[in-house]
């Protein structure tokens, strides 16, 4: 993923934001990315930690690249897309804090029913499971969905 430049016309058109900071943040971004770890590779057992990582850094990832599309119509004068695109950067945004807060929550309860019910929750944010009443194949719960060598 190549990182965000802004034009001179751009800079020049909109002289307020400072370019230089926004740029450096997307590069900071794009390579502190560390990358997916096979559950295996870590423990056999205790998948969460890496379920969460990898959730996390899918996230991330996601809001890297759509911020290099957001600034790339940007620069061409499309902005249609860019309604599109700032609510995905958005909402990717808010999945991922709002994971990371019940985290927090239930890591301060100490109560491992919660870390069950969380454990089901990350599961469904990493396979983009939505309703409510829709269940998780046993199957996928297993490690073997995150270990690329498996």
């Amino acid at each position: 993923m190549a990182g965000i430049v802004f034009s001179e016309r751009t800079r020049l058109t909109y002289p307020g934001p400072d370019y230089a900071s926004l740029e450096a943040e997307f590069e900071r971004g794009r390579t502190s990315v560390v990358g997916c770890i096979p559950c295996r590779r870590v423990t056999p057992v205790a998948t969460l930690p890496v379920k969460v990582h990898n959730a996390l850094y899918a996230a991330l990832l996601r809001n890297l690249e759509l911020t290099a599309s957001f600034v790339g119509s940007f620069e061409v004068e499309l902005y249609i897309p860019l309604f599109v695109l700032s609510r995905a950067i958005l909402e990717t945004g808010c999945l991922a804090w709002d994971a990371w807060q019940k985290l927090a929550e239930v890591m301060m309860a100490g109560d491992t029913e919660a870390l069950d019910d969380y454990d089901e929750y990350i599961q469904r944010v990493v396979l983009g499971v939505r309703g409510v009443g829709v269940g998780v194949a046993p199957l996928l719960l297993t490690p073997a969905v995150y270990d690329a060598t498996a």
